[in-house]
């Protein structure tokens, strides 16, 4: 009996200590970001009161705000402040933001306006102890530590920041993002439905991230805004009426909004004429191309009826073939203007794969035929450009993967669009999949440094030229062997990355400061975690890009390294990617290898005098 005293005192006694917080919440926040802010602040074992708080925590347009008035008027569309006054009871925190720049196309402006203010908010939050690495788990603290709360102001470089979650790979989020229920051997597993809260995650992650998930405005004003979250719809002609039908637009329509309640825009991926791994094409047969253009409208129309907020397509057939020139230009523009009457925003991906050209139409960078990628250059002006590069290279690395020596090609295109009347947003990646990175377990931080170097570059020849491209949208592909690492410091660096003038003299100096909201959660050992990951990502780079583990003098020319590279071996061998590659060279999406037949056969006798190095 007196141990059940003691114990029922032991815990009246710590109701009675818990913190007491106020909210004053703005209810012209994003819809869903009020109660999860709640929700959250409750897990801390705080007591959230309306009165007589020892906390009063403020977000949006308060009756608090005005103590922030005069930050808020020096922010820039979507900046946020945080100030918190501790040496007073009760403690107060003021977390408020601006409103972005409506976009050219944007039916649900209302309901996203309030992203500066959330984007304030969640900044206050983990401040005082939460994290949010993990898109599916966020790190809740054991209690609120408002003193480490920091009076913060800030504003995006790009307006456009956000991420292509890539259904048609096998991915967490694969089933529900494409309205399908998780099944087995016609097992349901488990039901679209059941899943469906995965989704607020996902959003409250990007909001958290500073993402507002893919590209905007088309419009040549660099400062038009939004914040979104990108996927591949998919569809294939046994799923029958299902694939087009109101239940799966429905389904998407429910995704859609709840992107829309954390603040942000939802974007499909929908390719003109793909014709690979599930494709949405607009164009749902090639047998007679007189109905592409009613197929383009039919289906652009379904998308802005499951509520998407803008459009990214893709270019060809695949990455390798593609139709006559002019017809592919003529489908881009029915998909530019079919957009616009939907009120969505389009963009395409300009991809880096190489040994396609078109003849009549002439480069306007090097005067020969144009590189088939690049054609959408001469599309509609309200068809934006997303420059594609792949896997973990940076933009001057020795890259021989899709034809390439390096992408440096690529970056040249980039910086050609941004002196057009064109919206420009970069499209990297923090995975490739296939079997580039996930045919064995691989933990691959060295992504992390090739977006923080490729953001440093673009930023210091915007800076040269006073020209902004529109933002970043990266490529993702899961989360699984701390994939969540390269996409926190991607998604960090893509509101603004540290340069020089901001006290970054390189690029290792820069992706130290951008692992700082991964480390910070590890408390008294985060300092020792800093270093240890950025001599673990020198250490990749030097053997997976430049095959270097000795110190020995490295090749001068790009194309030394191929066949002497880490990557080349430890990616998975695969008859879909190793026969195309001896076919053409040109098709190999991964660093080519000596293979055991060159080995037996003595082709390269002193190979290995080389790769030992």
């Amino acid at each position: 009996m007196a141990g059940r005293l003691v114990t029922i005192m032991l815990a009246l006694l710590g109701c009675a200590m818990s913190l007491k917080v106020q909210l004053e919440l703005d209810s012209n926040l994003p819809a869903a970001v009020g109660p999860r802010v709640a929700e959250l602040v409750a897990q801390t074992g705080a007591q959230l009161v309306t009165s007589n708080a020892d906390v009063v925590w403020s977000c949006g347009n308060t009756s608090y705000s005005h103590l922030v008035s005069a930050d808020i008027e020096k922010l820039g569309p979507e900046g946020y402040t945080v100030r918190a006054f501790l040496h007073q009871s009760p403690q107060l925190v003021v977390a408020a933001g601006r409103a972005p720049t409506p976009l050219p196309y944007d039916r649900h402006y209302a309901q996203v306006a309030g992203r500066g203010d959330a984007y304030a908010c969640y900044a206050a939050l983990q401040m005082a102890g939460f994290a949010f690495l993990h898109p599916l788990t966020p790190i809740v603290p054991e209690s609120l530590n408002v003193s480490a709360i920091a009076n913060t102001s800030s504003s995006p470089r790009w307006p456009l920041r956000g991420f292509h979650i890539h259904t048609q790979h096998p991915l967490e989020l694969t089933d529900l993002l494409t309205g399908f229920d998780l099944t087995a051997n016609g097992t349901v597993l488990e039901t679209w439905e059941a899943m469906q809260p995965d989704m607020a995650l996902l959003a409250e992650w990007c909001l958290a991230n500073l993402q507002n998930r893919y590209g905007s405005g088309i419009s040549p004003n660099p400062k038009s805004g939004s914040s979104l979250i990108e996927w591949l719809p998919l569809w294939a002609r046994d799923w029958g009426s299902f694939a087009l039908g109101p239940i799966r637009q429905g389904r998407l329509l429910n995704l859609t909004k709840v992107v829309r309640g954390f603040g942000l825009h939802a974007g499909a991926d929908a390719a003109i004429a793909l014709q690979q791994q599930h494709a949405f094409a607009l164009v749902n047969s090639t047998s007679d191309l007189s109905l592409a253009p009613a197929s383009i409208a039919s289906r652009m129309q379904w998308l802005a009826e499951a509520g998407f907020d803008f459009l990214s397509t893709e270019n060809g057939f695949s990455e390798f073939t593609h139709p006559e020139c002019s017809l592919m230009l003529d489908w881009i523009n029915i998909t530019a203007q079919q957009a616009a009457a939907n009120q969505m925003t389009a963009y395409i991906k300009v991809h880096i794969s190489s040994g396609q050209v078109c003849p009549n139409y002439t480069d306007p960078m090097s005067g020969g035929p144009i590189n088939f990628n690049y054609l959408p250059i001469f599309a509609d002006d309200r068809m934006g450009v997303m420059p594609h590069t792949v896997q973990y290279y940076n933009y001057e690395d020795p890259a021989n993967t899709y034809g390439n020596v390096n992408f440096t090609s690529m970056f040249d295109f980039l910086f050609y669009a941004l002196e057009t009347n064109r919206s420009v947003v970069y499209h990297p990646e923090t995975a490739y999949w296939i079997n580039y990175d996930s045919s064995v377990p691989l933990f691959l931080p060295i992504y992390a440094y090739g977006r923080v170097s490729d953001l440093r570059f673009i930023k210091a020849h915007e800076q040269r030229v006073n020209k902004t491209m529109a933002g970043q949208m990266d490529f993702d592909s899961g989360w699984e062997w701390g994939y969540w690492l390269q996409d926190v410091i991607t998604a960090r660096s893509a509101w603004d990355v540290c340069g020089p003038a901001d006290g970054c003299a390189s690029d290792q100096d820069a992706l130290a400061k951008a692992l700082t909201p991964v480390v910070q959660p590890f408390g008294s050992a985060a300092e020792d975690l800093r270093q240890l990951l950025l001599r673990f990502i020198k250490d990749q780079r030097e053997l997976l890009i430049f095959g270097n583990y000795s110190g020995a003098v490295l090749p001068t020319d790009d194309t030394g390294y191929v066949k002497l590279n880490g990557q080349a071996y430890m990616q998975g061998w695969d008859p879909y990617s190793e026969i195309p590659a001896i076919v053409d060279p040109i098709d190999s999406v991964q660093p080519v290898k000596l293979g055991f037949d060159a080995i037996w056969m003595g082709e390269e006798p002193d190979y290995w005098t080389k790769v030992c190095r």
